[in-house]
């Protein structure tokens, strides 16, 4: 039931007159008629009698009035309450920890500063877990390793080129048995890419470690436990000057790329804005030409 019909139904019920009804709402009296017409249609049955141009309301009408009073005043209730209450805005965000720990903060602050009102969350994990988050619509955007994702519902742009190193103790590592490898769970890319490369490099794998933290890699890596591939920068920025580059032939530079599934016109004004804090990011380091 439309909200005109019964906005109607009630006038004429109130005035007993399809001409006061029609004056009432500035419309014609023909108008009136039609509404009514309609709504009784719908309904089945008749709302009024009509007499000598009175309009006497009948009991399938008595009982539709207090429904349609009820009808109208939740929708003026409605109304209200969204045109003036200020509703809770909110970016989530996924990324890898590496790319959480060298880059995001300053972006984070300056969006912060910028919209103040709108409330961040910020979930790490693996690159294939940010994707499937991102795909599922449950990440507004994320940070993920090596090139984006294949995921056709997912718009990928590259964020930075980021040389990478294979980091421990040692510069030389006692390879019987075959070598450490301290990574994150699967579904990391830089996990992924280093055993590649071992094995491109004729490198065999011992086993491999499997931290759930950054810090607690870099850590075991510092101690001596094994080898890990991360971004120079993060072994500069927290290796603590106790890291060192493996003497294997360093692996060539890997993308950091952001992926979302907002097209142009649908992306809200949060991640529209978080989006061009990033490339404003990025702009600044390939002009000052730091690649990390």
């Amino acid at each position: 039931m439309e909200h005109y019909l019964l906005e109607t139904f009630i006038t004429v019920a109130k005035t007993g007159s399809v001409t006061r009804a029609a004056s009432e709402l500035g419309c014609v009296q023909s108008n009136v008629t039609t509404r009514i017409r309609r709504l009784e249609e719908s309904l089945g049955k008749p709302l009024f009698w009509r007499k000598n141009r009175r309009m006497t309301i009948t009991e399938a009408g008595q009982a539709l009035l207090p429904y349609a009073l009820k009808i109208l005043e939740l929708q003026a209730e409605a109304r209200s309450h969204i045109q003036q209450s200020r509703f809770e805005q909110k970016l989530t965000i996924g990324s890898t920890e590496s790319c959480a720990a060298l880059h995001l903060s300053s972006i984070l602050l300056a969006f912060h500063q910028q919209h103040p009102q709108v409330r961040l969350e910020l979930v790490t994990g693996t690159t294939a877990e940010m994707q499937q988050q991102t795909a599922g619509q449950k990440l507004d955007c994320a940070f993920v390793n090596a090139g984006g994702s294949d995921v056709k519902a997912l718009h990928t742009e590259i964020f930075l080129m980021e040389p990478m190193c294979i980091v421990g103790k040692q510069k030389e590592a006692d390879t019987k048995g075959g070598i450490t490898v301290l990574a994150f769970r699967r579904g990391c890319s830089y996990r992924e890419f280093l055993e590649q490369h071992l094995l491109q490099n004729q490198v065999t794998i011992g086993k491999i470690l499997e931290f759930g933290s950054l810090e607690t890699l870099l850590a075991c890596a510092a101690a001596g436990m094994g080898y890990t591939l991360l971004p120079k920068g993060i072994a500069q920025k927290m290796g603590q000057q106790t890291l060192v580059e493996h003497g294997i032939a360093a692996p060539p530079a890997l993308a950091t790329s952001i992926i979302h599934h907002w097209t142009g016109d649908a992306q809200p004004p949060q991640v529209s804005d978080f989006l061009t804090l990033c490339r404003q990011y990025a702009r600044r380091k390939a002009e000052a030409g730091v690649t990390w």
